[in-house]
């Protein structure tokens, strides 16, 4: 298991299907060999890990294969000894942009996946208690009409609430406010139809302030 100020880094090497994860330890400033994960369908595209703020050692990584006409997006946990895939969605159409987010509610320790399926309303899973709801939209009826392309989903500290920020092809950026159980429609906002660019490349992000807890999205 990890402790406090240590690191862990997940990375695809060439064309191989597993990941590779080495950690980083604080207290003899030193790096762990190589670890794999259980293997992916696919070549490594793109990869996002997350830590449980538990601390029972858990983490996640969400990673993106291509297949060469498609894509499979695996989740792998860490249990603290070894790791296992432990859900997995195959309706992320392309692999350029990385539709994906994964993160922790930051006190509940309870996880959230929200990806796309190439439409214009994204998809998300909760995991609660170690078990994966299945896929469901995440709006009634979403905000915008294009294909939801980039993904970013930010934990409140201290809080359950995490703010999902997305862009889409018709370049409007888009946000909304998980609670902890469900997304608050009335959070629901498009702040800007004219981003820079959202073919290949993310021109946004987004991040609470320590001290007031508000959201800035640049």
């Amino acid at each position: 298991a990890r402790a406090a100020n240590d690191l862990r880094a997940a990375y695809g090497t060439g064309a191989e299907r597993q990941l590779r994860t080495r950690q980083f330890v604080a207290a003899t400033t030193s790096w762990s060999s190589p670890l794999r994960t259980p293997p992916a369908r696919d070549s490594v595209r793109w990869v996002e890990a997350a830590a449980s703020p538990a601390q029972n050692g858990e983490e996640l990584i969400a990673s993106l294969g291509y297949t060469g006409s498609g894509t499979v997006l695996d989740v792998l946990r860490w249990d603290g000894v070894a790791w296992q895939r432990d859900c997995r969605e195959t309706t992320v159409p392309s692999a350029t942009e990385r539709g994906f987010a994964l993160a922790y509610e930051q006190t509940s320790a309870d996880a959230l996946l929200v990806f796309t399926d190439g439409t214009a309303n994204p998809r998300f899973r909760a995991r609660t208690a170690g078990t994966w709801t299945s896929s469901s939209a995440v709006f009634g009826s979403p905000p915008g009409g294009s294909a939801v392309l980039w993904v970013v989903l930010v934990p409140k500290p201290g809080s359950d609430e995490i703010a999902f920020v997305y862009a889409d092809s018709a370049f409007d950026l888009h946000a909304v406010i998980w609670n902890g159980s469900a997304w608050n429609a009335g959070s629901t906002t498009k702040l800007t139809k004219n981003l820079a660019a959202v073919s290949a490349r993310r021109c946004f992000d987004a991040s609470y302030e320590s001290t007031s807890g508000d959201l800035l999205v640049a």
